[in-house]
């Protein structure tokens, strides 16, 4: 059973994918001999105000801790000592962000705005330190092409961040940036593709732009707009169909559009446009909606990102309720309004970002949360076969199958597929099989409330996520009140079925790292009404 797993999540690879993998499985990354010789252009903006000044971005770093070596990443705290760059009492992704040196951003922000020296010589010194351990070691996280990728593009918004002390910053990290762009130039993540293999694009376009290597640049932009085109699509959407990556790609496209020239900046102008409506029409309050990979705490939100996108290169936002190649939908009545997930698992070679949440949705009233997806908690994590589940999101599932064969931190074997959807202003019908060819089928209608309508061609189970703050109360079996912090009140009501295993303890996380109970519940019911009472 496990071969077969196995093969079928390598039937979807691209060749390329496959070569790639047993090629730095087998032989590592290829390490190059580098020239210390570079010319830096005499002007380079990469930075924004609204992205690396804003309050609420500096704020996740807790930058005063940060003073006394205490660095939180993904809501855990280590103690930093120097010649420490590995906690293995920590996650990979843990590791990962201490190695993207993120917090040298908001240390060089706070310098910026308070001219306190102190935070000035805490970015130095962690620097020179992680110099001095890491740098001429070539392996590890430390040199993961990924990591390096988000780094140098971090020192470099230091450098345009920081006003009095460029000259000294270049000394200390120009000759680092120039190795490791020469690394990354002949290590690129082909072996994954997806948002690392962008990242990787980005880094080296912004890095040839930053060391005047010109004819580099007009080379690896042809990848880049390639990845663009592929990556993007029409509607905007990244075609991981996760928001979070979504946002930091776009945060992408906002920092090469800064370094650009006219002929990529016409191609970015629309993508950016595209990308800034997503956002713009389908987060709520800067909550990252919980489809697939998603966490409050890792990209910027959207209210940064717009505005940043506006200043930069004028964008304004439009409104849609359809974004019908990323396949999400919104139904809306002035007082409710619904997201709905009516697309593809993920891209059939890059799935490892995808949850088995076809046909889940998202139910706010006004702009309060009331039911809501899982979300996504760690990558390491004993939770991560949950929070990727059937179970963790308001979706049906067909004899305990789940939707898709997901298995390891980012594998996925056979998939779900979407039969057919027909999508209305105030309506959306979608029939989808499971891996094991199961139908499912649900009709959303909102009206003066939302009615959920549903069936299957065997034995089906709903499950029904409350947002944590909210509180539950079961009037009977088939009759369950929402009451917000607000003290709005939400009926629901099954119809042929009864409400049962409820529970306050499913899992919920909103941001990475940082998981809570919340009340959840099941239905065999076919219809279930939600009514403001």
């Amino acid at each position: 059973m496990n071969l077969n797993r196995y093969l079928w999540t390598v039937r979807y690879l691209k060749p390329i994918q496959i070569i790639y993998q047993l090629r730095y499985r087998f032989l590592g990354y290829k390490n190059v001999e580098v020239k210390t010789n570079y010319h830096l252009a005499p002007r380079f903006y990469i930075s924004s105000c609204y992205l690396d000044e804003d309050d609420t971005y500096i704020d996740r770093f807790k930058v005063d801790e940060l003073l006394n070596n205490h660095i939180w990443l993904l809501n855990d705290m280590e103690e930093w000592m120097p010649g420490r760059w590995k906690y293995p009492s920590r996650t990979h992704l843990w590791n990962f962000n201490l190695h993207y040196f993120e917090y040298g951003i908001a240390l060089a922000a706070i310098y910026k705005k308070t001219g306190n020296y102190d935070y000035y010589l805490k970015l130095t010194q962690m620097y020179r330190d992680w110099h001095k351990t890491c740098f001429d070691s070539k392996t590890g996280d430390a040199w993961h092409p990924y990591t390096i990728s988000l780094r140098l593009k971090n020192l470099l918004i230091i450098l345009d961040t920081l006003d009095d002390k460029k000259e000294e910053w270049i000394e200390i990290v120009g000759n680092d940036i120039y190795q490791q762009f020469q690394f990354l130039k002949h290590n690129k993540e082909k072996n994954l593709l997806g948002n690392h293999y962008f990242e990787n694009l980005v880094t080296l376009y912004i890095c040839s732009a930053f060391f005047q290597e010109d004819s580099y640049k007009e080379y690896i932009l042809k990848e880049l707009i390639g990845q663009i085109n592929e990556q993007l699509l029409e509607d905007g959407m990244h075609f991981e169909r996760s928001f979070m990556y979504h946002n930091l790609i776009f945060e992408d496209l906002i920092r090469i559009y800064k370094v650009s020239k006219d002929v990529l900046r016409n191609i970015l102008l629309d993508k950016m446009q595209a990308m800034a409506d997503c956002i713009f029409s389908f987060e709520n309050s800067n909550r990252i909606p919980a489809f697939n990979d998603a966490a409050s705490n890792v990209a910027k939100t959207s209210v940064q990102l717009l505005r940043a996108a506006n200043s930069i290169a004028g964008i304004v936002p439009q409104y849609k309720t359809r974004l019908d190649y990323g396949g999400y939908f919104k139904l809306a009545n002035g007082s409710f309004n619904v997201i709905v997930d009516a697309g593809d698992y993920a891209p059939s070679y890059i799935s490892g970002h995808g949850h088995c949440d076809m046909m889940s949705f998202e139910l706010f009233f006004m702009d309060e949360p009331i039911l809501i997806n899982a979300g996504t908690y760690q990558y390491q994590s004993g939770h991560r076969v949950f929070f990727r589940s059937t179970k963790s999101h308001n979706t049906i599932q067909v004899d305990g199958v789940d939707q898709s064969e997901i298995w390891g931190e980012h594998r996925t074997g056979r998939r779900a597929i979407i039969q057919e959807k027909k999508i209305a202003d105030n309506s959306i019908y979608i029939k989808m099989l499971d891996y094991k060819r199961n139908r499912l089928e649900r009709k959303i209608l909102i009206d003066n409330g939302v009615v959920i309508n549903d069936s299957a061609s065997s034995q089906y189970t709903s499950y029904w996520h409350i947002y944590p703050t909210n509180h539950i109360s079961v009037i009977d079996d088939n009759e369950i009140e929402i009451v917000t912090d607000r003290g709005t009140r939400i009926i629901m009501v099954a119809e042929n079925g009864k409400f049962k295993n409820i529970t306050n303890e499913s899992w919920y996380s909103e941001e990475m790292g940082e998981i809570q109970n919340l009340p959840s519940f099941a239905t065999d019911a076919r219809t279930v009404k939600i009514l403001k009472a």
